[in-house]
């Protein structure tokens, strides 16, 4: 059973990433089925608050959190204006530079999308259930 997709317009305010985070775990504790286990919960709102950190510190907007959920995963995509992507990891240097990396190790997958008014960056996240 599928479960959204749920969207949320973001603009960069300083409460956008906590805006995000918070629809993320409201997002997971409505979902229809299994509960999901504190670890999904905690590993889908890092995805989450990673990317949409990411892209207001690294792309112009507009923004916008899509999520939705299977039995296995849940599907995080943030799309803004920009269109450059990295494809490989860059050096991690201070500040930050690990945003993508967690991202990777939390995630089935990693994919990017580039359109021609921005990109999508969508993230898998294992569903596991308490």
């Amino acid at each position: 059973m599928e479960w959204g997709p749920h969207t949320l317009d973001l603009d960069e305010t300083p409460g956008g990433v906590r805006r995000a985070r918070d629809l993320a775990a409201d997002f997971l504790r409505e979902c229809p089925g299994p509960t999901p286990a504190p670890e999904t919960l905690r590993d889908v709102v890092m995805v989450v608050a990673e990317l949409v950190s990411n892209a207001y510190r690294h792309a112009p907007g507009p923004y916008r959190l899509t999520l939705s959920a299977g039995q296995d995963a849940v599907t995080v995509a943030v799309r803004d204006g920009g269109r450059a992507w990295l494809a490989a990891v860059p050096e991690v240097r201070p500040p930050g530079g690990f945003g993508l990396l967690v991202v990777r190790r939390l995630s089935r997958t990693l994919d990017v999308e580039i359109e021609p008014d921005g990109k999508v960056l969508t993230a898998i996240v294992p569903r596991n259930h308490a």
